[in-house]
């Protein structure tokens, strides 16, 4: 069903402003036919026996094809632009969960690295009280004629001289091997 009823030139009517802006006149057509139709009191169905339960417009056809030809530009690049939006969701989305799995693999680190400390703390505690026990077996090792103070000049030049032949040692074994390291080739 076709509904024609061009408002007069200079008038306004009473359903529609002088000059709707297309987007806002597209966007209301079908309320605006709805309420003429449905809404009409003079009752020119109902004498003719038919009862209308709905009005929906299908289609819009401009009288200039130049209007019209323009109107399908503005629907195709309205088109263009809805689907270049929805293709920019989906990339936005991709991205979101990319940037979501990468924070759970930092966090898996953050985990991993505390893991880690941890049990360098408790190497290193285990560590220090194995060197404990060896430091108070020394001691005891010395018997009780020596005063705490004797046993620890003792225990401290012990421990000088140890490092002094580890600091000398290094750069003998340096220099005896050179800077490159020895060949592991087999002989048979």
């Amino acid at each position: 069903m076709k509904i024609a009823s061009p408002v007069p030139q200079g008038r306004v009517g009473k359903r529609f402003p002088a000059r709707p802006h297309p987007e806002q006149f597209l966007a209301e057509f079908n309320g605006i036919v709805s309420q003429a139709v449905l809404g009409n009191a003079d009752n020119f169905y109902g004498e003719r026996g038919l009862r209308i339960h709905g009005v929906e417009v299908r289609s819009i056809a401009c009288k200039d094809p130049n209007t019209q030809q323009i109107l399908l530009e503005i629907i195709q690049e309205t088109t263009n632009r809805l689907n270049g939006l929805l293709k920019q969701e989906g990339e936005n989305e991709v991205k979101l969960k990319q940037m979501q799995e990468e924070i759970q693999a930092e966090a898996l680190k953050g985990e991993l690295l505390e893991l880690r400390r941890q049990h360098a703390h408790a190497e290193a505690l285990i560590a220090g009280e194995a060197e404990a026990i060896k430091v108070k077996a020394f001691f005891e090792g010395l018997g009780d004629n020596l005063s705490p103070a004797d046993k620890l000049a003792i225990f401290n030049t012990l421990r000088k001289q140890d490092a002094l032949e580890v600091h000398i040692a290094q750069p003998l074994l340096r220099k005896y091997l050179g800077q490159h390291p020895l060949p592991t080739r087999r002989y048979r």
